[in-house]
């Protein structure tokens, strides 16, 4: 007689002694016991073909998703109530009872983090058990927005996962400059309009004032908020417009961005037009009869700039130039050299230009490869 169905006879007062092991029934219910039994053991049958049951524990295990309603569980532990660069933010993953005990996986923006951490377990119901495991992380301001989970999975159950839900993190930070170097400078003749642009990061978002060379606060004509998603941060665009310049405008403009965490100042220049600055950060691969030259955009001097690259066989002195190619104002720009000589070397220099002159590089010196040769050499130039 199984022990369910003693007990619910013990609890109607059909038994005579308080010990199964003893206890004696009443022939007036004897065909009542045998039905209850016929009845629990189809009872058993059915939890045996539910995932979920008591049964099914002991002699197939149970994902992490006991009992009934249970859900993986992420918390977060912080020091205050705001979550501040440079403090430490403790997450905390628990799983449901599990038989075997569930492994535990951290989630970053749909990226797997690697937790060196140790996960613990304890006791769970329907003699499972239940993980946990703690991720402490340092914050920076490049958390912000990042939302996190953890997930817990029987390696027993493939294809099962059960997910917590997610935080977002919602990171304080004071705010720095995010002006690129076509916002560091500007440059128009005179007669012409400027327009200087300020662009601060922080969180919450910054305050931005304008000031001349004299000390003198400025009105911006707008103010705009950027918080998109590709860029994930907190990002204040102020615009300040001067028309018709002259020379009295020319100099060192002020722009200041605060918030409750600090606050910082940068320097725009506004300038007459001029010849490009030089490219910095030249990178140079070399295989083969090919080279591959790499480099940063320099200031445009406030007209469009182009680019080529001049290249000298060592040591015959022919110079040669590829052809011009546009600044992306994006990045990196690079130019491939084929049909060079194996085996030789070359001076290059790049050459940046626009409508008021040109600009040279620095030269480097790159030698191609031998005939057979498979290797793959750099050169650096950082300025």
């Amino acid at each position: 007689m199984s022990r369910t169905v003693i007990q619910g006879l013990k609890d109607a007062g059909l038994f005579t002694s308080a010990s199964p092991a003893t206890a004696t029934t009443s022939p007036a219910v004897a065909q009542s016991v045998n039905n209850d039994i016929t009845s629990q053991r189809v009872l058993v049958s059915r939890q045996l073909a539910s995932p979920h049951s008591f049964y099914q524990s002991v002699e197939g295990g149970i994902p992490p998703n006991q009992p009934e309603d249970c859900h993986t569980q992420l918390t977060k532990t912080t020091p205050g109530n705001e979550l501040v660069v440079d403090s430490w933010l403790l997450l905390q993953c628990t799983s449901c009872s599990s038989n075997p005990s569930a492994d535990i996986s951290w989630y970053m923006d749909g990226i797997e983090m690697k937790s060196p951490h140790q996960t613990e377990h304890r006791p769970g119901q329907l003699n499972g058990t239940v993980s946990e495991e703690k991720l402490p992380i340092k914050l920076t301001y490049q958390h912000h927005k990042f939302s996190i989970l953890c997930v817990a999975i029987n390696r027993n159950f493939p294809g099962q996962i059960y997910e917590s839900q997610k935080i977002q993190l919602d990171v304080q930070y004071a705010p720095f400059p995010a002006n690129g170097l076509y916002n560091r400078r500007a440059a128009v003749n005179v007669g012409e309009n400027a327009i200087l642009t300020c662009q601060m990061n922080g969180n919450p978002p910054p305050s931005i004032k304008w000031y001349d060379q004299h000390g003198n606060q400025l009105q911006p004509v707008d103010i705009i908020g950027h918080d998109r998603e590709d860029i994930k941060y907190t990002i204040q665009e102020s615009k300040l417009y001067i028309e018709d310049v002259d020379h009295s405008d020319y100099g060192r403009y002020y722009c200041t961005g605060s918030n409750k965490h600090g606050d910082v100042e940068i320097v725009i220049i506004l300038s007459g037009k001029s010849a490009p600055d030089a490219v910095s950060d030249i990178e140079i691969s070399v295989m083969a009869d090919i080279v591959t030259v790499q480099w940063k955009a320099g200031y445009n001097g406030g007209d469009d700039q182009n680019f080529y690259v001049e290249y000298v066989n060592l040591p015959e002195g022919v110079e040669k130039k590829t052809e011009v190619v546009n600044d992306n104002e994006l990045g990196d720009i690079s130019v491939n050299i084929s049909g060079l000589v194996e085996g030789s070397s070359y001076n290059i220099t790049v050459v940046s230009l626009n409508s008021y002159g040109e600009n040279r590089s620095q030269t480097l010196t790159a030698r191609t490869e031998e005939e057979g040769g498979a290797g793959l050499s750099k050169l650096f130039a950082q300025d």
